[in-house]
């Protein structure tokens, strides 16, 4: 495979990692509210974040090639 895949699985994947994201935002955000630091939810943020913006670049350089 050639790392490219289609818009279909470009969605499927943005879809994936926006509620990943979401669910973290949530899950920060009771943190907050209670006062509670956790790191590895900062790193799960980071690390989702970096995969959302890596689904958009593919998806970018899919389009480029139509």
């Amino acid at each position: 495979m050639d790392g490219t895949f289609s818009k279909a699985e470009f969605e499927d994947r943005r879809a994936k990692y926006q509620a990943e994201l979401e669910d973290l935002e949530r899950r920060v955000a009771y943190l907050d509210r209670h006062e509670e630091k956790q790191p590895k939810l900062v790193v799960d943020h980071a690390r989702i974040q970096t995969n959302i913006s890596n689904v958009i670049d593919a998806y970018k350089r899919l389009n480029s090639k139509t």
